[in-house]
């Protein structure tokens, strides 16, 4: 991951952080890493056609850093994830969180704060027999001090993963 200075629209002028914001930004990007998504599957990591796939980020959804130095900690956490689960062009799918991690004969009316969907099709045929999915979290970034947390930042790691979709097909013999 590379950081790029946004410098707003021209008549804006930039913010200068103080010596001890520098301090805290070099320390937590020095110290804790934000990890990549990676989007997984469940209540089966390959799910079937018609069957209620509930997607999750497998991985941290928060990491704090503490800078006793100035007396303050550092958290990002994910608030939400958008998902591709057929790549693009497709469907896109919002949902508040991480997800959730089904288990077998769950459902989305089970926990309908998962982030659910259903697949129409298989994915054999498509390259490599995948759907070239994509996960989107979306990270929010806070600064606590005293027992209260400001809003520091706001950005989004992004990852392809690839979801293979099965179908079940039955010959029926007279």
């Amino acid at each position: 991951t590379t950081f790029v200075v946004d410098p707003g629209p021209e008549d804006e002028v930039p913010v200068e952080l103080t010596d001890n914001q520098q301090a805290l930004v070099d320390r937590f990007f020095r110290d804790g890493t934000i990890p990549a998504p990676f989007l997984a599957a469940s209540p089966e990591p390959i799910p079937l056609v018609n069957q209620d796939v509930s997607f999750f980020n497998h991985g941290d959804d928060v990491v704090e850093v503490a800078v006793p130095e100035v007396g303050v900690t550092m958290r990002a956490r994910i608030t939400g994830m958008t998902i591709l689960p057929e790549g693009r062009p497709g469907p896109v799918i919002h949902c508040d969180g991480t997800g959730y991690e089904a288990r077998p004969g769950e459902t989305r009316r089970d926990h309908p704060e998962g982030c659910w969907y259903r697949y129409e099709r298989s994915s054999i045929g498509l390259e490599d027999d995948v759907f070239q999915a994509e996960i989107h979290t979306h990270w929010t970034v806070e600064v606590g001090s005293g027992g209260t947390w400001t809003h520091f930042h706001d950005f989004t790691k992004s990852a392809f993963t690839g979801i293979a979709v099965n179908e079940v097909q039955a010959l029926v013999r007279p």
